[in-house]
């Protein structure tokens, strides 16, 4: 018997298709029919046919409407469950804050030494062209052969670098696995998620398996907020550059830190000081003590001076994953300090 917990949030894999032909959430009325869905395809798949689900709902939201808030009461579920006898978790998400939630969860629950799955859908369940029951799937044969491996003192987190990670089927019909801090934001016009190292989810079923003893042993972040009885605190601001840009229009009070995108080069608008350069707001930043980074920019290797003019501020470069990645690690920092 393999046992999981179901951790509902909301989102699309979670929504029914109203009288007035729109989307909203209904949690109580689709995790049975998800469930009733994955039994069916799971007949092609002997290896699960024993599974036992438990399910809590501590937030039911469309995922744009996703908040700090919400995600504190998701942390305390997840925390009040950690104690209990499963052998995976699956978190239920939408789609258009998947790539927020899921480096949260990566960096909150990498080594609690059992698989956390994301899944999400790009469609409500009852549309035929919707991937949720096949994503459903994906999830609960990789915890189970999880299980199986682990019990050979093996693990399928070596594979993907974390114990967190999403399954999604994209339109190409393959069912991806992905580090969940590595996921990138669904692009527009699309469904389809991509990550740096994703990987084919029947490759990982037939894989040699990294031995978990190879990969850095560690508390998951999640028990020292457990342990400080600490909540996530809104105090990063996100800016991404634009032509036509007016800094003296962001208001920095009560700010912790700002974390500013740069364009592709690792540049933003740094000529002069005034109100459309981000030196502008560098300063002002520094006057009332407001941490300031840049992302994405490597201080050893750049080749524009508008860089150097950012650096020469003081700024803190961050260099390496996605900006989604970067701040959720920021909010988590200056939560926990």
């Amino acid at each position: 018997m393999i046992n999981i917990l179901i951790v509902a949030t909301g989102g699309t894999i979670c929504s029914m298709t109203g009288d007035d032909g729109y989307n909203d959430v209904a949690g109580e009325h689709t995790l049975p029919l998800l469930i009733e869905m994955f039994k069916e395809k799971a007949d092609d798949h002997p290896e699960i046919s024993e599974i036992n689900f438990e399910h809590i709902q501590p937030i039911d939201t469309l995922s744009e409407n996703m908040t700090i808030a919400k995600w504190n009461l998701l942390i305390k579920a997840v925390a009040e469950s950690m104690e209990k006898d499963y052998d995976g978790m699956i978190i239920l998400h939408g789609t258009d804050s998947l790539h927020m939630t899921a480096p949260l969860m990566a960096k909150l629950l990498d080594g609690i030494g059992k698989p956390v799955v994301l899944v999400a859908a790009n469609r409500v369940l009852s549309d035929p062209a919707g991937n949720g029951s096949a994503n459903m799937l994906g999830a609960v044969r990789l915890i189970a052969h999880e299980k199986k491996v682990m019990e050979k003192g093996e693990s399928v987190a070596g594979l993907i670098g974390s114990d967190v990670s999403v399954v999604y089927q994209n339109m190409d019909g393959v069912t991806w696995v992905h580090d969940a801090g590595e996921l990138m934001e669904c692009g527009c016009y699309t469904d389809d998620f991509f990550s740096d190292g994703m990987m084919d989810i029947e490759d990982i079923l037939k894989s040699t398996l990294a031995k978990r003893s190879d990969r850095e042993k560690k508390q998951p972040l999640i028990n020292e907020f457990i342990k400080k009885n600490a909540k996530l605190t809104d105090g990063i601001l996100y800016i991404k550059p634009y032509v036509g840009i007016d800094y003296s229009r962001y208001n920095i009070s009560g700010l912790k830190a700002v974390l500013h995108d740069l364009y592709h080069a690792q540049t933003a608008n740094s000529e002069g000081e005034g109100d459309t350069s981000l030196i502008s707001l560098i300063k002002r930043c520094m006057e009332e003590g407001v941490d300031f980074y840049i992302f994405p920019c490597n201080e050893e290797n750049y080749r524009y001076v508008s860089t150097k003019r950012l650096l020469d501020t003081g700024t803190r470069p961050l260099y390496g994953g996605t900006w989604n990645q970067a701040y959720v690690e920021l909010l988590l920092d200056y939560s926990l300090s």
